[in-house]
């Protein structure tokens, strides 16, 4: 009897230090509707392909890895419709949530850079709304910033107890296995994205999940005003192309 209780009193001590232990590899799939690449100067007629995006994001308690990866797909463009093609400059994202921390790697200017700031703190609202993704259950919580046009709407999964998610989302209390982003722009423009889990499984724990390493550290700040920098470039090289009366 005492080695049955003892058993029980085992179990419930140490799952969720297992739990708390597990790495973690999950696939997510990103979908855009097509009118966020369809702009004025584009003719109406043109029939926009987004293709669909697919990440894998791989973390233990503290630590993640996130990053693009290539799919196969069946529907392939048959050269009727015009395709979207997609370039990033940027490496694959780095944080540590115990840390607050984001890493990840940039391009810019023939220059290396890793790009080394604090992981912004999202005051998410929790809901009773509940779903289930993958079989899992998964609870509501959104965020609003109306000065900033941004509407996000994100679902987690209690049982899977890692404050992490896709891309840079993290700081609720479950893994984020779908989050929908609204952004509004001034031009009463706005974009939507959403990203969806389709696979967990579980790794090996001695993978280790390693740092950016190559390049110049810099701020997000920093990287926004070499952007900005670049962008005021263009302009006034798309300036001087204009011929002048």
């Amino acid at each position: 009897m005492k080695i049955k209780q003892l058993t029980i009193i085992l179990t419930i001590l140490i799952g969720p230090f297992l739990i708390a232990q597990e790495q973690l590899r999950i696939e997510y799939e990103l979908t855009e509707p097509e009118e966020n690449f369809k702009y004025s100067d584009l003719p109406n007629a043109l029939d926009i392909k987004v293709p669909k995006r697919y990440y894998e994001l791989i973390l233990n308690k503290d630590e993640s890895i996130w990053k693009s990866f290539e799919k196969v797909d069946n529907n392939q463009n048959d050269g009727t419709v015009g395709r979207v093609t997609f370039f990033s400059p940027y490496g694959d994202i780095y944080k540590n949530v115990k840390e607050k921390v984001k890493m990840f790697e940039a391009n810019l200017n023939s220059k290396k850079y890793i790009v080394k700031d604090s992981l912004q703190e999202i005051n998410w609202k929790i809901m009773q709304e509940s779903k289930e993704i993958l079989n899992i259950q998964v609870n509501k919580a959104i965020y609003i910033n109306k000065e900033k046009g941004i509407e996000l709407i994100a679902w987690y999964a209690p049982k899977l107890n890692f404050k992490n998610g896709p891309d840079e989302y993290w700081n609720l209390p479950g893994l984020i296995l779908e989050i929908e982003n609204l952004t509004y722009f001034d031009d009463n423009s706005k974009m939507y994205q959403t990203y969806t889990a389709t696979k967990i499984e579980t790794l090996p724990q001695n993978k280790k999940i390693i740092k950016p390493t190559k390049g110049t550290i810099i701020t997000q700040k920093e990287l926004d005003k070499i952007l900005e920098e670049n962008f005021d470039k263009m302009k006034e090289m798309e300036g001087e192309g204009v011929d002048k009366d």
